[in-house]
């Protein structure tokens, strides 16, 4: 029997703190591993729940913003509100 338990790196790119900006032209990420875009047309819904900001690219993969990184709840309802905008106009551009 192969038994592999897989532990987080604390120091790799799954926990590592990461800056998001929201565009025109995509989801802007960065952090100490490197940085990137995803289009809007590749981000295939936007949720939330009370405590998290799911951008999903895949059925089972998202971009996970916790809620608590935001400076207010506010400021968390401002940044879904125009990445759902953003994601909702692409979806609708390419139809």
């Amino acid at each position: 029997r192969y038994r592999y338990k897989a532990l987080l790196d604390p120091k790799g790119p799954f926990l590592a703190p990461t800056d998001y900006r929201l565009a025109p032209d995509g989801l802007h990420w960065q952090n100490h591993r490197g940085e990137g875009r995803i289009a809007w047309h590749a981000v295939l819904q936007v949720e939330e729940t009370a405590t998290h900001i799911f951008l999903f690219v895949d059925r089972a993969m998202a971009h996970v913003l916790p809620k608590r990184c935001f400076a207010s709840q506010a400021k968390a309802s401002d940044f879904f509100v125009l990445a759902r905008h953003f994601a909702d106009a692409a979806r609708a551009k390419a139809v």
